[in-house]
């Protein structure tokens, strides 16, 4: 029995196409006419030489340009690469005379340095000094000023000799008096 193809109400578009194999037909027809006209051209009308001859000779003269070319190329890269071994070199050198002055100026900061700690040690011991030497100039000062206080009231000293003592004019004036 004969399939019979009938399109019913409720099928939208794109059901009705995948169910019928008129798209797959379609496709394919223009491919093959495509492919057709492809092989059946002329090969100068798509720019393929029509010899082997002219194929060849056409071949042959990039080649020959570029045989004649890679000498004169050859001479240049071998002067860039020899242009850029010289700058590489001075690059070197500059870099290390650069490095040489950083070693210097390295040693120079660490003297320096050391400079610095020694004047700051030589610092705090005159600091520690003047500070010792200010704790005796005031226990010095208060026994002078006891020396003169019992040499000023000692007993069996007449005033006489109290004014023509040399020890009692270092003391300080009482402010009593």
């Amino acid at each position: 029995m004969p399939y019979k193809w009938k399109l019913r109400r409720g099928l939208n578009r794109s059901r009705v196409l995948s169910a019928l194999p008129t798209p797959l037909i379609v496709a394919s027809l223009l491919v093959i006419v495509v492919a057709w006209g492809i092989m059946s051209s002329d090969s100068t009308i798509l720019g393929a030489p029509t010899s082997t001859t002219e194929a060849a000779a056409r071949q042959e003269a990039p080649l020959m340009r570029t045989v004649e070319k890679s000498p004169a190329e050859v001479a240049g890269l071998r002067q860039e690469v020899s242009d850029l071994g010289v700058a590489v070199q001075q690059q070197t050198l500059v870099s290390m005379a650069a490095s040489d002055e950083i070693q210097s100026l390295q040693s120079h900061l660490v003297t320096a340095q050391k400079k610095i700690l020694a004047a700051n040690t030589e610092r705090d011991a005159a600091v520690s000094q003047t500070a010792e030497l200010r704790a005796e100039l005031q226990r010095n000062a208060h026994h002078l000023e006891a020396v003169c206080e019992a040499l000023r009231s000692a007993p069996g000293i007449p005033q006489t000799h109290r004014d023509s003592m040399a020890v009692l004019s270092a003391c300080p004036i009482p402010a009593n008096q």
